[in-house]
């Protein structure tokens, strides 16, 4: 089974990007522009994955968890803070754009501008981020 052609980004294959809270309330989400088509499956299948970020935590020796769950379509990597906080990046899985050390990079990245987001001091704790600067790192990595 094929990934329909209006899922099929160009670049890295990168879909969507996820900042998750310790309790798995949804805090920032993105999504690559050539996947708006399909954004449902795309966000379920995210979230989906939380189930199995859970259970990789428990045994996890270091904050980057590597791929957690595939299907046919869509592939899921996910890192996980000191904190708790649960970042996913889900990809196609046609796409050999990136490797095991970029995939590493890119949550060190996004890990970062999710730091900067919630040190401005008007973020409250909890609640939804709305950073410009994050969704300008979004935006390259689905350039890439």
């Amino acid at each position: 089974m094929n990934l329909p052609t209006d899922l099929r980004p160009t670049g890295s294959g990168a879909l969507y990007l996820s900042i998750v809270g310790r309790n798995n309330t949804p805090l920032w989400s993105a999504l690559a522009e050539g996947a708006q088509r399909n954004a449902y499956n795309i966000q379920m299948f995210g979230y989906s994955s939380l189930d199995i970020v859970d259970e990789k935590c428990i045994k996890a020796t270091e904050n980057y968890l590597g791929q957690i769950y595939s299907d046919y379509f869509f592939k899921t990597f996910a890192y996980v803070s000191s904190t708790g906080v649960k970042f996913v990046f889900v990809t196609d899985t046609k796409s050999q754009g990136l490797t095991d050390p970029e995939v590493r990079l890119l949550f060190k990245r996004l890990h970062t501008a999710y730091c900067q987001a919630i040190s401005n001091p008007f973020h409250q704790a909890k609640a939804p981020i709305k950073s410009k600067f994050l969704t300008e790192v979004a935006d390259q990595i689905f350039a890439q």
